[in-house]
């Protein structure tokens, strides 16, 4: 996933900066490629990059954390970054299951923006959400879809304007009220007897 980060300083340098600008305090993303034998005799050895984010410290001085052990939001948003610069001037789709999950919604407003405000190409991103917050945020409503699961896990798909809806404002409200269907039906009764 991210041989790119490794093989192009240039695409590197502008994660780092869209890092900054989204106030994540990365000084560096180290890199280094490791080879581990994948039969017993060493014969056959499969390479594997190996990421750290350094970090820079009051004194000057810097601290590095290996990519497992850094916040699941900092690896996603800069999975994000990385792919959206590295496809800059491409046309891509981009689809992504809880879009928004682990994300600050300052953040999930920029990514929104970069693509319905600022995308100069014909780039996509078709996301699912739980989040009706999302509803607030840089999106038209010729973009909102629900998604509603029948009793026997039937689904289908339907637009908001398959409700004739015309401004985003509205959409939230009645969604919630369960107008357009797709709410998780809890029983509140059976949770508390269990």
């Amino acid at each position: 996933l991210f041989k790119p980060l490794y093989t192009n300083p240039d695409l590197k340098e502008k994660v780092l900066y869209f890092m900054k600008a989204a106030d994540f305090h990365i000084k560096d993303i180290k890199i280094q490629e490791s080879f581990i034998p994948i039969q017993e005799n060493n014969q056959n050895l499969k390479s594997r990059l190996l990421l750290q984010f350094e970090y820079e410290c009051k004194d000057k001085g810097s601290f590095t954390i290996d990519y497992e052990a850094e916040s699941i939001s900092t690896r996603i948003f800069m999975f994000f970054a990385m792919m959206i610069l590295d496809n800059y001037h491409n046309s891509k789709l981009f689809l992504i299951d809880d879009f928004d999950c682990f994300l600050h919604p300052k953040l999930v407003n920029i990514l929104l923006r970069i693509f319905n405000e600022w995308n100069d190409t014909s780039t996509q991103l078709i996301a699912t959400t739980h989040n009706t917050d999302i509803l607030d945020t840089y999106i038209r409503t010729d973009q909102v879809w629900f998604v509603d699961k029948s009793y026997y896990n039937v689904f289908t798909l339907d637009s908001v304007f398959d409700y004739n809806e015309l401004s985003v404002e509205g959409i939230k409200k009645s969604y919630q009220d369960g107008l357009y269907g797709g709410i998780q039906i809890v029983n509140d009764s059976m949770i508390k007897d269990i």
